[in-house]
């Protein structure tokens, strides 16, 4: 019985049929501008923050000093500016968030080094910059701003609306001194403010122990009290009450669970034996939080999973409401990848976006663009890889946040040094804005993943799992699969069996490649052609399903020369691409036409090459053969 196995691009390095990216915006002047949010406004249009040193190129409004905020609204259809407004005085001012408020207008977190001067009513405090708090109105006019700090250094992070105001959290460094009233536990201190709606503190308090304890994102957990992801290196002292993990005097993820009154409920650190940083935590629909961080640290204590080629790795961990872990999972390649922000997108699925060093190794897939790019992983609900996407220039990209919008596409900001390279289509002024909308599929059978092998084949079958070469080799999959082979056999395929098996190919120390296949069953198996040997008078008319030959021999014998698809009579093949296993198309041939092995008139070389059969129904089958001289 001839059986038929498609199998789905394993090893190209660039996705040749999708179009993922709908439009990107380069914004910017001469000189440097960070965008460091993104949010989908009320009226579904994309808001963005950052900072802008520039009164030039797409800017418009005026520089107060050095760095002033810039919030600019780009129309969710094109990425054209609606509107765009700068604030700042006479020296430094960044921005970390904004919240839309009831009456239309808007509250910004920022933090400044500035004097009364230009848009800023409220005092410096000295140091190394305040919390500067600013709230406009629907017009977008100052209505109040406030200042909070001490002689030190004063960095907000984000905000949460309350039933009360704002509950604002950052990180502070200052002993009791300006307006800061909460004593310095450690080094640095977790420090919360409260206030009305009007702007006027209700309390403020630090949390910390007697080390350095840093702030990432408040989150409201559901049930009127918050959660705060963070960071740690303190002893048990204070409010903290475990040791640090990591023997070295780096951090551990610190997540603390407080009340409307920033009374502690609970605290946890989740780390390992190294560096563990935590960057933002979302609360899912199931009612669990997932937070994500970067991380150094080898397996052990928390970790499940070693840093890949023992570098700095993105580290998602999911926990239950009361702290207790579900799973946790690293992602990278054998460079630096830095994680920024984490969601959870309409599938359910966790999608972490961040930027690469990384060359296609580990979970990293596509060869870099330049020095770093923008980088997105999607994990679904139990921690599982599903896929990546990359993208950037020939210079230094930086995402810095990412959303998923209501239409289910994906939107990164940040930074872009990188001219009209790679996947960047416009030039910069300097070190720019870059805001790109993409449509990512969150599906295993496209080849929008470029490391999926689909297997089907019939019940009762046995299949082989491939993987490539390797040192050493880690299979899982259904059922409780698992193997340290190549390539493993599943016995007697049946539905019990079917699904995704992934294997670990390893190279060298904790560096591997991971890879998928996906195995299911062949409909209409009765159906197949018999063996030609057994049936050389075979009928072409009694065709209902199309044949594409494994493998062929253009030598000149008369025999083979030729690869020659069969179209079926009930579902025509239209037409057939061509491509080399780099992806490079070679041939289109329509029905009832042959390849010959040639490309612009040259014999071609014993390889696999694939193909891409449109049928006159839309349907599309991928597979691969293999050219033998």
């Amino acid at each position: 019985m001839n059986k038929l196995i498609l199998i789905i691009l394993l090893c190209f390095t660039h996705n040749f049929f999708a179009q993922e990216i709908i439009w990107q915006k380069t914004l910017g002047g001469s000189e440097n501008d960070w965008c460091s949010f993104i949010k989908q406004d009320k009226n579904g249009d994309y808001l963005l923050a950052g900072y802008t040193y520039n009164s030039s190129g797409d800017v418009t409004g005026s520089n107060n000093g050095s760095s002033d905020l810039w919030l600019v609204s780009l129309d969710k259809t094109n990425g054209d500016i609606i509107w765009q407004k700068t604030i700042g005085s006479d020296f430094i001012e960044y921005v970390h968030d904004v919240i839309e408020t009831d009456d239309g207008g808007y509250l910004l977190i920022c933090d400044s080094w500035s004097r009364i001067s230009g848009d800023k009513t409220a005092p410096y405090y000295g140091g190394n910059g305040d919390y500067w708090i600013i709230k406009l109105d629907a017009d977008r006019n100052i209505v109040w701003d406030k200042t909070f700090g001490g002689t030190g250094r004063d960095e907000p992070k984000n905000a949460v609306v309350t039933s009360e105001g704002y509950l604002i959290l950052g990180e502070s460094d200052s002993p009791v001194s300006g307006n800061k009233t909460a004593e310095l536990k450690g080094n640095s201190d977790i420090w919360l403010v409260m206030l009305d709606f009007d702007g006027n503190e209700i309390w403020q308090k630090t949390l910390g122990g007697s080390g350095i304890d840093l702030s990432s994102k408040i989150i409201e957990a559901g049930d009127s009290n918050f959660i705060i992801a963070g960071s740690s290196n303190s002893p048990s002292s204070a409010d903290k009450s475990e040791d640090a993990i990591s023997p070295s005097g780096t951090a551990d993820f610190w997540v603390i669970k407080i009340n409307s009154n920033g009374d502690i409920i609970w605290e946890e650190i989740y780390g390992g034996d190294n560096g563990d940083y935590s960057a933002d935590i979302i609360q899912t629909s199931d009612g669990n939080f997932v937070i994500a961080g970067s991380s150094l640290s080898q397996i052990g204590f928390d970790k499940s999973e070693s840093p890949i080629c023992n570098s700095i790795d993105f580290w998602i961990l999911k926990f239950e409401p009361d702290g207790t872990i579900i799973w946790d999972k690293t992602l990278g390649g054998d460079s630096t990848d830095e994680p920024r922000s984490i969601l959870e997108n309409s599938k359910g699925n966790i999608v972490v976006s961040g930027d690469s060093y990384s060359q296609p190794v580990g979970y990293v897939s596509e060869l870099p663009r330049g020095d770093s790019d923008y980088w997105l992983a999607i994990l679904d609900q139990n921690g599982d890889f599903i896929k990546d996407k990359r993208y950037g220039g020939n210079g230094l990209d930086r995402n810095m946040a990412a959303i998923q919008d209501t239409d289910g596409n994906y939107v990164q900001v940040g930074w872009s040094g990188s001219g009209q390279s790679g996947d960047k289509t416009e030039d910069n002024y300097s070190r720019d804005w870059w805001i790109i909308k993409s449509a990512i599929s969150d599906d295993f059978d496209t080849l929008e993943n470029n490391r999926i092998i689909s297997l089907f084949e019939c019940p009762d079958s046995n299949i082989e799992l491939n993987a490539s070469d390797g040192v050493r080799y880690e299979w899982d999959g259904p059922n409780g699969f698992s193997s340290t082979l190549q390539n493993p056999i599943i016995s007697k395929l049946n539905d019990e069996n079917l699904g995704v098996y992934r294997v670990k190919v390893y190279q060298t120390g904790t560096c591997f490649t991971e890879e998928i296949v996906q195995v299911g069953l062949l409909e209409n198996c009765d159906a197949n052609l018999p063996e030609e040997e057994e049936n050389p008078d075979r009928d072409e008319e009694r065709l209902d399903q199309s044949v594409f030959p494994d493998f062929f021999t253009p030598n000149g014998d008369g025999y083979n020369d030729l690869w020659s698809p069969v179209s079926s009579n009930e579902n025509p093949i239209d037409t057939i691409y061509i491509y080399n296993r780099f992806g490079k198309l070679l041939k289109s041939i329509e029905k009832g036409q042959s390849w010959n092995g040639t490309y612009n008139g040259k014999n071609l070389p014993s390889d696999d090459y694939w193909y891409r059969a449109l049928f006159d129904n839309d349907q599309v089958v991928i597979g691969h053969f293999t050219l033998k001289r």
